[in-house]
Formats: structure tokens, sequence, C-alpha cells
């Protein structure tokens, strides 16, 4: 258009129609967000169901428009099916939910086993919920029963990590363990893994020490060092040398977790230390933890006690 008579001339490029179309990062978009009506869904089945996962809407009328339109468009696609299904279970229409699986798991060439697997993951998480309220046959016996039919049907490392978890709320922490151990032999391996096969070594048998230490030795071996991020384990695996009457190694791993923690440590942690020296013989170093507990609680008579004896 000319701006005015024998002015510059201006022209619209077809390619900005095309430049329109909604992809599915325009769901994350905040000035698309602003305008508080529905979009149109990008015109793939793949990115259609990938823009409405992104759009995590706050206002669930739209949310429930965007599921409508794509069953409309694609009605043999499971996508719509399990988005619908988890977004009644977040609004606790369970009985709704039920039967959107039951269609999921229902269509021809569906890949059944994502079926499965988000059935698993929406009971698993309503069952560590304390205020769920259970409903049918929606427990957490149930939503194993989901994870192993997943697995039924395509065999995948994330598959079993729910039926371990499902399992270790369920107090099998025998066959959980087994799981989380086999899980490290796959790409799901991380230290994770190796510590909730040691808290279900824990669970089973509390007095095996050297099981529960080997196990958080494989966490640990997971980082790099130094390994900031393995702070909490270096704590527990050092309370379990303690129990295990290993002064030394508890005192070697509570000294690498002082130098990784970014906060303030306790008294008593200072103090717990300090015992563990007096075992050894470490003189100096338990009288350098007790001044420690002193100055953060000077009030407690105990510490004072300990320094006496130290003295001594």
């Amino acid at each position: 258009m000319a701006a005015k008579k024998g002015g510059n001339s201006f022209v619209m490029d077809a390619s900005y129609a095309a430049q329109l179309a909604i992809s599915p990062l325009d769901a994350t978009n905040a000035d698309l967000k602003a305008i508080q009506i529905p979009k149109a869904l990008p015109s793939s089945a793949q990115d259609a169901a990938t823009f409405i996962f992104l759009s995590n809407s706050k206002d669930t009328t739209t949310y429930k428009l965007y599921i409508e339109d794509y069953l409309a468009a694609y009605p043999d696609s499971i996508n719509g099916y399990i988005l619908k299904a988890e977004m009644q279970t977040a609004h606790k229409e369970y009985d709704k939910a039920e039967q959107s699986y039951k269609q999921a798991l229902e269509l021809k060439n569906a890949n059944k086993d994502e079926v499965h697997f988000s059935w698993a993951k929406a009971l698993y998480n309503l069952n560590l919920d304390p205020s769920y309220k259970v409903y049918g046959q929606w427990t957490m016996e149930q939503a194993l029963v989901q994870a192993q039919s997943a697995s039924a049907v395509k065999d995948m490392p994330i598959y079993k990590k729910v039926q371990a978890d499902c399992l270790y709320a369920l107090k099998r922490y025998a066959e959980a363990k087994e799981i989380y151990i086999s899980l490290t032999k796959t790409n799901l391996r991380n230290p994770d893994l190796f510590l909730y096969a040691a808290q279900c070594q824990q669970m089973e048998d509390g007095n095996n020490l050297n099981a529960i230490i080997t196990l958080q030795d494989s966490a640990l071996s997971c980082y790099p060092k130094p390994y900031p991020e393995a702070a909490p384990i270096l704590l527990m695996r050092g309370n379990n040398y303690a129990k295990a009457g290993k002064p030394r190694q508890a005192i070697a791993d509570l000294i690498i977790y002082e130098g990784l923690y970014s906060g303030i440590l306790t008294a008593e942690f200072y103090y717990q230390r300090e015992q563990l020296a007096m075992q050894c013989r470490m003189y100096p170093t338990a009288l350098n933890d007790i001044d420690k507990a002193i100055r953060l609680n000077p009030a407690e008579p105990i510490f004072r006690a300990e320094l006496a004896a130290i003295c001594y």
C-alpha cells in the first residue's frame, strides 16, 4: 500500500501468512497467553499434543476446549484420551478418567503401553496423597498392575521404575530393591536408584549396615569428585558407619560433608562428631568440635561436661 501519493509503497510478503501458524512452543509464549481466548492447534497430531501439554493452562475451560478440539481432529490418537484422562484425574473425576483410559485401550494400533503407563502414574500419585479417598479399584495395587501391563507391551526401564516405586509403597521391599538394582544396569542409571535400593534394604533389614553402606558407596561412585551434590549421601553413610562401629570412616565422611555443606551446621552435628573422635582418641579433633558445639549452643550443659572430660 502507498503511505501517501508519491511516497513509498509497502507490500506484505505471501510467506508472512505461513509464519502466523501456531507451533508447539507457542504454548509458552507470554504474549499469546495474555490473549484470553483459545488458540488454534498446530496442524499435526504430534505438534498439537505437544502444544496442549506445554500449555498446562490454569484456565481449565480453555484446556478442556483444546482437548476436545484435538479429539475431534484426531479421534484415533491415544494422546487425546490420555490428556483427557489426566485432566479428569486432576479434577477428581475418576469415573470419567477411567472411561477415557479404557477408550484409549480400545483404539486400534494404539501404543497401549503409554496408556497403561499414564494410568499407573496417575494411580501411584493419587495413592501417595494422604487426602485421597480411594475410588473403586484405583488403588496402589492397581497402579502396580498398570505398570506391569505397560512392561508386558514394551519392556522399558521407566515402566520398571514405576513398578519398583509401587512395590516400595506396598512395603514389598525385597522386590522393589531387586528392580532398583536391575535398573542401575540400564540407561536410567543414577545415584537415586542406589539410594532407593539402600532404603529398601534399610526397611527390609536395617541391621545389615554393610549392605546399606555398599549401596551408598555405589551411589557416591556415580558422582565425580569433588561432589557437592553428594553431600546428603555422605551424611547418611557417615551415620551408618557410626552405627556399624566404624568411627574413623564416619568421621572422614562427616569432615567431607562439612566442607560441602553450604549452610550452618548444628551444635548436635559437632557433638556427634566429637563423640566419634573420642572413640578414636582423636582428642584435638574432639576438642575442636565441642568448642564449635558450645559456640552454637552455649546454654547446653552436656557440651561443657564433654569439654571438661576432654581436658581431663
